[in-house]
């Protein structure tokens, strides 16, 4: 996408943005990107951009074929935005990936690669809620992160 406002690096901007100026990214894989934002990857993009959708991730078959798309190093960032509002709150629009689907990626991307670095993003804005929206987001985030905190402590494959 491109960013709603110029100049600036954003969520919905920075994927394209590196596909743009980083000739030696090999492959940008998507999880749990909503159907409808799946159609609106550039056509000069396609060949470099895999994308398992909301819809595919109910299947079972995703996970195999997104092992066989690992063939180089791994930066894995993790938005929260995917995530169904029952595993965390955020204040931007909410996908239904659960954090068990995000488990069996890592699973597989450990068992695959080295992974060079992870970042995560999409913390719940506090100035958005009022009181008691923020004491839920923190409390349902804080054991969000710490369930995926954990997950990636436990294999450590750093590269």
């Amino acid at each position: 996408m491109a960013s709603s406002f110029e100049g600036i690096l954003s969520c919905g901007n920075w994927i394209r943005q590196i596909l743009e100026e980083q000739r030696f990214l090999k492959r940008v894989i998507l999880i749990g990107v909503s159907d409808e934002l799946a159609c609106a990857v550039r056509e000069d993009f396609k060949d470099r951009v895999k994308i398992y959708t909301e819809s595919e991730l109910s299947g079972k078959d995703w996970v195999s074929d997104f092992a066989g798309q690992l063939k180089e190093p791994v930066y894995l960032s993790v938005d929260k935005d995917v995530f169904s509002s029952s595993e965390l709150l955020t204040d931007w629009d909410q996908g239904s990936m659960t954090l068990a689907q995000l488990s069996r990626a890592w699973e597989v991307i450990s068992r695959k690669k080295p992974v060079l670095a992870v970042d995560i993003c999409g913390e719940y804005n506090s100035i958005s809620g009022g009181n008691r929206r923020i004491e839920e987001s923190d409390r349902r985030n804080s054991l969000a992160n710490e369930k995926i905190l954990n997950m990636f402590l436990e294999k450590r494959i750093y590269a």
